[in-house]
């Protein structure tokens, strides 16, 4: 038995997000087992361009800041590229980052406030491996 490959990052830069999604499409043609995607230059934004356009491969964001966005918004695109990839897509949502101040809110107490807030307004269950990462899938499973 053939042993499977790993998982890739893939970073969009500026100026290059759309030969970003032409080896995409190579690392879904050459059979790797999924595509993170760091928060680098708007990950949840080039998980959209993921969904349309590969087929197969599972991707997934490897850390959305939790600050980039509201928790409604977080969850709203997040049910938006579910969607559209048909269940292929994982949700990672976290804080990359020590204890800071300034920001109005500890990372503690918005990772608190936002499940609740995000299971409001779209389906987001969590797996084992969810718990075991910090993964956030979204949808029914």
């Amino acid at each position: 038995m053939a042993a499977s490959l790993p998982g890739l990052n893939l970073i969009a830069e500026p100026g290059r997000r759309r030969q970003t999604l032409e080896v995409a499409r190579e690392i879904e043609r050459r059979g790797f087992a999924e595509i993170q995607v760091s928060s680098s230059y708007a990950n949840m934004t080039q998980c959209v361009g993921l969904a349309l356009a590969t087929e197969r491969i599972a991707f997934a964001t490897a850390i959305a800041p939790i600050y980039a966005q509201t928790a409604d918004e977080f969850a709203q695109t997040a049910a938006y590229i579910h969607e559209l990839s048909e269940g292929r897509f994982r949700f990672g949502i976290g804080v990359a980052h020590g204890p800071t101040s300034g920001w109005g809110s500890s990372p503690a107490s918005r990772s608190a406030t936002f499940a609740p807030s995000s299971r409001r307004t779209a389906p987001i269950a969590t797996s084992a491996r969810c718990r075991r990462s910090c993964w956030r899938r979204c949808g029914s499973g």
